[in-house]
């Protein structure tokens, strides 16, 4: 990992939430696991609160030059879409 600069932040709490981290970019910042995240908070409340929680609040985070990021992982996001819409309808 990068080193760790004044600017870096972490989601907290971190002795939860730095599990979910997998790796830091060049700059310092904090890179998080999406669905990590997800499965985490889903201990605490349903799976779809979860993810909404990290969509809203984590993903459109800004809090300056250190404000980490999220990636996801997911290699068949059509599948999991046309699951959804599937049972939509």
């Amino acid at each position: 990992m990068a080193a760790v600069t004044a600017e870096t932040v972490y989601f907290e709490p971190r002795n939860e939430l730095d599990p979910c981290i997998i790796g830091s970019t060049a700059t310092g910042k904090m890179v998080y696991d999406y669905d990590k995240l997800v499965e985490v908070l889903a201990k605490d409340m349903d799976f779809d609160e979860a993810a909404e929680f990290v969509d809203y609040n984590m993903c459109g985070l800004y809090v300056g030059e250190g404000t980490p990021l999220i990636v996801s992982q997911h290699t068949d996001w059509s599948n999991k879409c046309q699951q959804e819409s599937d049972t939509q309808i």
